[in-house]
């Protein structure tokens, strides 16, 4: 009985800090669209490129919630989660590729700051989302509770 409810709040802790990554690329994103915004001088892409950023990581966040939803229930299949996660990775590095590319050619120097900081950030996004693919999958190691 004991080791349960020891499982059972490590789950709810794992649930919470996931929540949370979700949570921090939905600011973290918005932010960076913000920011674009703010600069008048930003490019119309840059600010494109980080609304796309944002509705993939909501995307992410719905799925995500429901497959931790599900698990702290029954068995759950995470390949759903994986998938979404896999493809929110593969576009946050080819923003953070080519958003670093152009604050390295960028001559004015008010521009280079600005892509420089979009770079950082972006730089902050794809090391959450490597840290949320490592949370899923220690999740998916969890043994089920709900198996009694």
């Amino acid at each position: 009985m004991r080791k349960t409810r020891k499982s059972a709040r490590r789950s709810g802790v794992i649930l919470m800090v996931v929540l949370s990554l979700l949570t921090l690329f939905a600011i973290v994103g918005l932010t960076f669209v913000f920011y674009a915004q703010s600069n008048k001088s930003a490019s119309l892409h840059w600010r494109e490129a980080g609304f796309r950023q944002t509705e993939e990581a909501r995307e992410v966040a719905d799925v995500v919630s429901m497959d931790l939803l599900r698990s702290l229930v029954a068995p759950t299949d995470f390949s759903a989660s994986h998938e979404v996660i896999d493809s929110l990775e593969k576009s946050s590095g080819a923003l953070l590729d080519e958003v670093c590319r152009a604050a390295e050619d960028e001559k004015d120097p008010k521009e280079k700051l600005v892509l420089q900081a979009m770079c950082r950030t972006m730089e902050a996004i794809v090391k959450a989302i490597a840290r949320l693919q490592w949370l899923i999958r220690q999740i998916e190691l969890t043994p089920q509770l709900a198996a009694g």
